[in-house]
């Protein structure tokens, strides 16, 4: 069930919106380009962090500590070691043999989803389980839709004291990659606060879950669960440190199953790529997006003359779609000619022969108007 606010715009409002606008699209254009210019340094890091795992990495056994692999890079897979610790939560002590032990709590609430237009701002709210408090006197249409304001229990992780792989301790920075993907379905000996009930894997104050109350709550608990695993990272002494790049990153890699180390740094490799591609698209849209906010007042003029106002409308922001792309190119050839000078030299190159050629095609065209 949701329920449905729509605000119309009157003609002031939709012209202070779009003057307003264009602040906003400064700001993304700004944006844009800082992104782009941060994405290709950092690229140019990753690339080079790479090239340094690839060279410097060993794969080594960690059956037992070996004073000869310290310092070295390394790879190593072997059990994942917790010493059988049985982790509680202390408020419903459910238990789990595991290193990572996560309670999950979820209320049902009001969730506002906002829509704009230019005629009219469109309120919808719905009822929805969410794992974190939303403050309804945010809410544009606060009446009717109010939430909780606290709550009686919070989500909570509780992690082992100990964390090996083999005979190796692990930094705690390997921790962050720890996930409680296995849910805890038996919740028969836990203990119950008044007025909760366990309904599945949940331990819930829900009359019926079915049919959920705004104000209900549901809790349940999931653990990490591990066999074998594989890290990258520096031995020093007794422990697997995070290791530290020429170029000051800090790398550290978790992974389940046994892989070597190929494996190992393919996949960071390929998580660089793609969070790279990501970044390149974000402060591309964030360009042209923040060059289209320019010509808010003019759409919204145009509006308000029949059939022109979408013809307008589409040729500015195809116009900021073109515009953006070679700002963005032009933004990342020259990053590249600063972090990578080859590669931004061509880049530029290319992007130049295109404008030529966009410019030869305009001039064709206004000659063959012309005659």
């Amino acid at each position: 069930m949701s329920d449905t606010v729509v605000e119309t715009k009157g003609f002031g409002t939709k012209m202070k919106n779009a003057f307003g606008g264009i602040i906003g699209g400064i700001l993304m254009f700004i944006g844009g380009i800082g992104l782009l210019i941060y994405n290709e340094r950092q690229n140019t890091i990753n690339i080079k962090d790479v090239a340094e795992l690839r060279e410097n990495v060993e794969e080594v056994e960690s059956d037992k500590v070996n004073n000869d692999d310290n310092d070295k890079l390394v790879v190593t897979s072997n059990k994942l070691d917790f010493e059988e610790e049985k982790l509680i939560d202390e408020t419903f002590k459910v238990s789990a043999i595991s290193p990572l032990l996560v309670r999950t709590v979820e209320v049902y609430e009001w969730v506002e989803d906002k829509e704009e237009d230019e005629d009219s701002t469109r309120y919808t709210y719905e009822k929805k389980w969410e794992d974190e408090l939303i403050k309804s006197s945010d809410f544009h249409e606060k009446e009717g839709h109010e939430n909780p304001t606290s709550l009686a229990y919070e989500s909570k992780s509780t992690e082992s004291k100990v964390l090996k792989v083999g005979a190796y301790n692990l930094n705690s920075v390997y921790r962050k990659y720890l996930e409680a993907k296995t849910d805890i379905s038996d919740l028969s000996e836990a203990t119950l606060p008044d007025n909760y009930k366990i309904n599945g894997k949940y331990i819930t104050n829900s009359k019926d879950l079915d049919k959920p109350e705004v104000g209900d709550i549901r809790i349940s608990f999931a653990y990490a669960n591990y066999d074998v695993v594989t890290v990258l990272g520096k031995i020093n002494k007794d422990t697997i440190d995070e290791y530290i790049t020429k170029k000051k990153s800090k790398i550290s890699y978790f992974i389940d199953g046994k892989h070597d180390s190929k494996y190992v740094i393919d996949e960071i490799e390929k998580s660089n790529n793609i969070l790279k591609w990501v970044l390149r698209l974000i402060g591309t849209l964030l360009i042209i997006f923040g060059i289209y906010a320019f010509f808010g007042p003019i759409t919204t003029l145009a509006n308000y003359i029949p059939i022109l106002g979408g013809l307008v409308g589409g040729a500015l922001f195809l116009a900021s779609l073109l515009l953006g792309l070679a700002i963005s190119l032009l933004v990342i050839a020259i990053s590249w000619i600063v972090f990578r000078p080859l590669l931004g030299i061509a880049l530029l190159a290319v992007v130049i022969v295109l404008l030529v050629l966009a410019k030869k095609i305009s001039s064709k065209n206004k000659t063959k108007d012309l005659t």
